[in-house]
């Protein structure tokens, strides 16, 4: 009894260390994003002959693509939520029909909601044969 615990315990930083591991990457991609943005902006500002006071009028909102952010930050949200599911020994399993969770489409999308059948009947895929070949694979 004792070495199963210790197996779950293992089992679960494994997860943990997994779902920390995408969190950094998808705070870094924000990061180098908003960096990335901020620098257009001010090389675009100084190179038009405009003054430094000027950079409190700079419009970052106008050239960050917030379709990306709202991404990566929802990413990051899932995630935290997937931590608390492995606290709470709920991590990998179906909130749908409330079977295991695929390895394969947890490797992919650590922080999956549901099984690749109830994904699949989600997005209506189901019977497409889409499905299929994604099976097939998996994922």
């Amino acid at each position: 009894m004792e070495m199963e615990s210790k197996d779950k315990r293992g089992h679960e930083e494994r997860l943990r260390r997994v779902l920390l591991t995408k969190r950094a990457e998808f705070e870094g991609r924000v990061r180098e994003e908003l960096g990335k943005k901020m620098v257009e902006d001010l090389e675009s500002l100084l190179g038009s002959g405009s003054e430094l006071g000027d950079l409190s009028s700079l419009d970052l909102e106008r050239d960050v693509d917030y379709e990306v952010l709202t991404m990566y930050t929802e990413n990051i949200k899932d995630i935290d939520e997937a931590l608390d599911r492995v606290d709470e020994g709920t991590y990998g399993v179906c909130e749908e029909c409330g079977e295991e969770i695929g390895e394969k489409r947890l490797q992919a999308i650590p922080f999956a909601l549901y099984c690749l059948e109830c994904q699949r009947e989600k997005e209506g895929w189901k019977g497409t044969g889409y499905d299929t070949r994604r099976t097939e694979r998996g994922t």
